[in-house]
Protein backbone atom coordinates (compact mmCIF):
# COMPACT_ATOMS: atom_id res chain seq x y z
CA UNK A 1 0.00 0.00 0.00
CA UNK A 2 1.07 3.34 -1.05
CA UNK A 3 2.38 5.61 1.59
CA UNK A 4 1.34 9.27 1.91
CA UNK A 5 1.51 11.99 4.74
CA UNK A 6 0.40 15.40 5.42
CA UNK A 7 0.92 18.67 7.00
CA UNK A 8 -0.34 22.12 7.84
CA UNK A 9 0.36 25.31 6.80
CA UNK A 10 -1.55 28.82 7.59
CA UNK A 11 -0.95 31.33 4.95
CA UNK A 12 0.83 34.79 6.14
CA UNK A 13 1.24 37.99 4.65
CA UNK A 14 4.56 37.33 3.56
CA UNK A 15 3.41 34.17 1.84
CA UNK A 16 0.92 36.22 -0.46
CA UNK A 17 1.07 38.55 -3.12
CA UNK A 18 -0.60 42.06 -3.38
CA UNK A 19 -4.24 40.49 -3.44
CA UNK A 20 -3.43 38.49 -0.36
CA UNK A 21 -3.21 35.29 -2.12
CA UNK A 22 -1.00 32.16 -1.69
CA UNK A 23 2.07 32.46 -4.17
CA UNK A 24 3.08 29.86 -6.84
CA UNK A 25 6.82 30.30 -5.06
CA UNK A 26 5.50 29.29 -1.61
CA UNK A 27 3.29 26.54 -2.55
CA UNK A 28 6.04 24.67 -4.28
CA UNK A 29 8.36 25.66 -1.43
CA UNK A 30 5.47 23.96 1.00
CA UNK A 31 4.93 20.94 -1.24
CA UNK A 32 8.91 20.06 -1.40
CA UNK A 33 8.72 20.43 2.67
CA UNK A 34 5.90 17.76 2.95
CA UNK A 35 7.85 15.42 0.67
CA UNK A 36 10.70 15.72 2.73
CA UNK A 37 8.80 15.31 6.18
CA UNK A 38 7.02 12.12 4.62
CA UNK A 39 10.75 11.33 3.85
CA UNK A 40 12.09 11.38 7.18
CA UNK A 41 9.25 10.40 8.79
CA UNK A 42 9.42 6.58 7.08
CA UNK A 43 13.51 6.55 7.30
CA UNK A 44 13.93 6.95 3.43
CA UNK A 45 16.49 9.83 3.67
CA UNK A 46 19.20 7.09 5.17
CA UNK A 47 18.91 4.88 2.24
CA UNK A 48 19.68 7.76 -0.52
CA UNK A 49 22.64 9.08 2.14
CA UNK A 50 23.80 5.95 2.27
CA UNK A 51 24.70 5.40 -1.55
CA UNK A 52 25.49 9.26 -1.65
CA UNK A 53 23.03 10.65 -3.51
CA UNK A 54 19.63 13.04 -3.74
CA UNK A 55 16.65 13.69 -4.95
CA UNK A 56 16.11 16.36 -7.98
CA UNK A 57 12.93 17.55 -9.71
CA UNK A 58 12.63 17.41 -13.31
CA UNK A 59 9.01 18.42 -14.03
CA UNK A 60 6.42 19.89 -11.76
CA UNK A 61 2.39 20.19 -13.16
CA UNK A 62 0.38 22.78 -10.89
CA UNK A 63 -3.28 23.03 -11.17
CA UNK A 64 -5.03 25.72 -9.36
CA UNK A 65 -8.76 25.63 -8.69
CA UNK A 66 -8.58 28.40 -6.36
CA UNK A 67 -5.73 29.88 -4.29
CA UNK A 68 -5.93 30.16 -0.61
CA UNK A 69 -5.76 33.53 0.79
CA UNK A 70 -3.86 35.03 4.06
CA UNK A 71 -4.91 33.63 7.26
CA UNK A 72 -6.36 30.76 5.74
CA UNK A 73 -5.03 27.34 7.10
CA UNK A 74 -4.42 24.69 4.39
CA UNK A 75 -3.69 20.65 4.42
CA UNK A 76 -0.69 19.43 2.40
CA UNK A 77 -0.86 15.89 0.87
CA UNK A 78 1.32 13.82 -0.95
CA UNK A 79 1.20 10.45 -2.55
CA UNK A 80 4.58 8.85 -3.74
CA UNK A 81 2.52 6.49 -6.08
CA UNK A 82 4.59 5.25 -8.72
CA UNK A 83 8.51 4.82 -10.23
CA UNK A 84 10.47 2.89 -12.80
CA UNK A 85 14.04 2.52 -13.47
CA UNK A 86 14.89 6.37 -13.85
CA UNK A 87 11.98 8.40 -12.39
CA UNK A 88 9.61 8.86 -9.74
CA UNK A 89 6.17 9.87 -9.36
CA UNK A 90 4.82 12.34 -6.29
CA UNK A 91 1.13 13.79 -6.35
CA UNK A 92 0.79 16.95 -4.41
CA UNK A 93 -2.73 18.06 -2.88
CA UNK A 94 -3.62 21.30 -1.14
CA UNK A 95 -7.12 21.30 1.21
CA UNK A 96 -8.81 24.27 2.81
CA UNK A 97 -10.12 23.87 6.09
CA UNK A 98 -13.62 22.60 4.55
CA UNK A 99 -11.63 20.04 3.12
CA UNK A 100 -12.32 21.14 -0.64
CA UNK A 101 -9.34 20.36 -3.08
CA UNK A 102 -8.10 23.79 -4.57
CA UNK A 103 -4.65 23.22 -5.67
CA UNK A 104 -2.72 20.23 -7.17
CA UNK A 105 1.11 19.01 -8.49
CA UNK A 106 2.09 16.09 -10.30
CA UNK A 107 5.72 15.85 -9.77
CA UNK A 108 8.79 13.87 -11.79
CA UNK A 109 11.83 12.90 -9.74
CA UNK A 110 15.17 11.78 -10.61
CA UNK A 111 18.10 10.75 -8.64
CA UNK A 112 21.14 12.06 -9.08
CA UNK A 113 25.05 11.76 -7.95
CA UNK A 114 25.92 15.15 -6.49
CA UNK A 115 29.77 14.76 -7.34
CA UNK A 116 29.66 13.82 -10.44
CA UNK A 117 25.94 15.50 -11.51
CA UNK A 118 24.79 12.25 -13.08
CA UNK A 119 21.58 10.36 -13.36
CA UNK A 120 21.46 6.84 -11.36
CA UNK A 121 18.63 4.49 -11.56
CA UNK A 122 16.48 4.16 -8.74
CA UNK A 123 16.44 0.74 -6.93
CA UNK A 124 13.79 -1.15 -5.43
CA UNK A 125 15.54 -0.39 -1.93
CA UNK A 126 15.42 3.60 -2.71
CA UNK A 127 11.07 3.36 -2.84
CA UNK A 128 10.59 0.51 -0.72
CA UNK A 129 9.30 2.43 2.29
CA UNK A 130 6.99 4.35 0.12
CA UNK A 131 5.07 1.39 -1.20
CA UNK A 132 4.91 3.06 -4.48
CA UNK A 133 4.10 0.85 -7.80
CA UNK A 134 7.29 -0.21 -10.26
CA UNK A 135 5.64 0.89 -13.56
CA UNK A 136 7.05 -1.06 -17.01
CA UNK A 137 5.50 1.64 -19.29
CA UNK A 138 6.13 4.99 -18.03
CA UNK A 139 4.21 8.35 -18.73
CA UNK A 140 4.88 9.78 -21.86
CA UNK A 141 6.48 13.21 -21.72
CA UNK A 142 5.49 16.70 -22.19
CA UNK A 143 6.37 18.22 -25.42
CA UNK A 144 7.07 21.71 -24.82
CA UNK A 145 6.38 24.70 -27.64
CA UNK A 146 9.35 26.38 -28.55
CA UNK A 147 9.74 29.98 -27.89
CA UNK A 148 9.84 32.15 -31.22
CA UNK A 149 10.20 35.47 -32.28
CA UNK A 150 8.20 37.66 -31.55
CA UNK A 151 8.38 37.07 -27.85
CA UNK A 152 8.88 39.50 -24.85
CA UNK A 153 11.24 38.95 -22.33
CA UNK A 154 12.56 40.40 -19.34
CA UNK A 155 16.28 39.43 -17.37
CA UNK A 156 16.87 38.18 -13.70
CA UNK A 157 19.89 38.13 -11.88
CA UNK A 158 20.43 35.18 -9.53
CA UNK A 159 20.77 36.14 -6.19
CA UNK A 160 22.45 34.16 -3.30
CA UNK A 161 19.07 33.69 -2.06
CA UNK A 162 18.14 31.47 -4.92
CA UNK A 163 20.93 29.34 -4.03
CA UNK A 164 20.16 26.01 -2.31
CA UNK A 165 22.33 23.57 -0.73
CA UNK A 166 22.78 21.55 -4.10
CA UNK A 167 24.64 25.10 -5.40
CA UNK A 168 22.33 25.95 -7.85
CA UNK A 169 18.99 27.82 -8.13
CA UNK A 170 16.58 25.99 -6.34
CA UNK A 171 13.45 24.61 -8.29
CA UNK A 172 10.73 26.86 -6.62
CA UNK A 173 12.42 30.00 -7.60
CA UNK A 174 11.60 28.99 -11.25
CA UNK A 175 8.09 29.86 -10.88
CA UNK A 176 8.19 32.65 -9.44
CA UNK A 177 10.32 33.95 -12.60
CA UNK A 178 7.48 32.38 -14.75
CA UNK A 179 4.96 34.16 -11.95
CA UNK A 180 6.61 37.31 -12.52
CA UNK A 181 6.72 37.18 -16.23
CA UNK A 182 2.96 39.15 -15.81
CA UNK A 183 3.28 42.88 -14.90
CA UNK A 184 1.62 44.23 -11.70
CA UNK A 185 -1.06 45.31 -13.69
CA UNK A 186 -2.16 42.20 -15.49
CA UNK A 187 -1.99 40.08 -12.18
CA UNK A 188 -4.95 42.50 -11.47
CA UNK A 189 -6.75 41.12 -14.29
CA UNK A 190 -5.79 37.41 -14.60
CA UNK A 191 -4.91 34.74 -12.70
CA UNK A 192 -2.44 32.14 -13.12
CA UNK A 193 -4.42 28.61 -13.44
CA UNK A 194 -2.03 26.39 -14.33
CA UNK A 195 1.90 26.08 -14.59
CA UNK A 196 3.56 22.96 -16.06
CA UNK A 197 7.18 23.32 -16.06
CA UNK A 198 10.56 21.05 -17.03
CA UNK A 199 14.01 21.55 -15.39
CA UNK A 200 16.39 21.39 -18.48
CA UNK A 201 19.57 21.89 -16.38
CA UNK A 202 20.52 23.42 -13.37
CA UNK A 203 21.74 27.00 -13.06
CA UNK A 204 24.60 28.22 -11.03
CA UNK A 205 25.61 30.76 -8.68
CA UNK A 206 25.49 34.63 -9.72
CA UNK A 207 24.24 33.79 -13.73
CA UNK A 208 22.19 36.04 -15.54
CA UNK A 209 18.69 34.42 -16.43
CA UNK A 210 16.72 35.21 -19.57
CA UNK A 211 13.01 34.27 -19.62
CA UNK A 212 11.41 34.62 -22.63
CA UNK A 213 8.01 34.48 -23.24
CA UNK A 214 5.22 34.02 -25.59
CA UNK A 215 2.25 34.89 -25.56
CA UNK A 216 -1.29 33.48 -26.89
CA UNK A 217 -4.94 33.76 -26.27
CA UNK A 218 -6.28 31.04 -23.99
CA UNK A 219 -9.86 30.09 -24.22
CA UNK A 220 -12.67 32.10 -22.25
CA UNK A 221 -11.04 35.23 -22.45
CA UNK A 222 -7.73 34.11 -20.81
CA UNK A 223 -4.26 33.92 -21.73
CA UNK A 224 -1.63 31.56 -22.87
CA UNK A 225 1.77 31.74 -21.84
CA UNK A 226 4.77 29.83 -23.18
CA UNK A 227 8.40 30.37 -21.54
CA UNK A 228 12.15 29.28 -22.14
CA UNK A 229 14.44 30.43 -19.66
CA UNK A 230 18.03 30.70 -20.30
CA UNK A 231 21.42 31.56 -18.90
CA UNK A 232 24.70 32.12 -20.62
CA UNK A 233 22.92 30.86 -24.06
CA UNK A 234 21.63 27.30 -22.48
CA UNK A 235 18.25 26.33 -21.80
CA UNK A 236 17.56 25.96 -18.35
CA UNK A 237 14.08 24.83 -18.01
CA UNK A 238 10.58 25.36 -19.70
CA UNK A 239 6.92 26.20 -19.02
CA UNK A 240 3.40 26.45 -19.85
CA UNK A 241 1.41 29.15 -18.38
CA UNK A 242 -2.71 29.55 -18.43
CA UNK A 243 -4.41 32.52 -16.96
CA UNK A 244 -7.86 33.22 -16.63
CA UNK A 245 -9.56 36.55 -16.04
CA UNK A 246 -10.12 37.42 -12.51
CA UNK A 247 -13.77 37.37 -11.52
CA UNK A 248 -15.56 40.86 -10.47
CA UNK A 249 -16.32 40.13 -6.51
CA UNK A 250 -17.16 43.40 -6.12
CA UNK A 251 -20.47 42.74 -8.04
CA UNK A 252 -20.49 38.76 -7.74
CA UNK A 253 -19.51 37.97 -11.27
Amino acid sequence: MVSTYEASYRVSEYDCNSLGELTPFKAIQWMMMTSEKHQAHLGAESIINSHHLVWFVIEQTLEVNRWPKVNDTVVVKTIPHSFNQFFAYRNFEMYDEEGELIVTNKATFGVVNPDSRQIVRITPDMMKSYGSEFLRNPPKRTRYPAVIEPYVHYDYQVRYSDIDRNQHVNNAVYFRLVDNVMKYDQHQEYQLKSLKLRYDKETPPDYLVRIKTNWLSGPDGGLIGQHALSADDVLRARAVTTWAPRLNESNGN
